[in-house]
């Protein structure tokens, strides 16, 4: 679940695509 949440992150801050 915690990388889905990345993935929606990720457009705002990419380094939470990293985790």
């Amino acid at each position: 679940e915690r990388k889905k949440y990345g993935l929606k992150k990720a457009r705002r801050a990419p380094q939470f695509s990293k985790r």
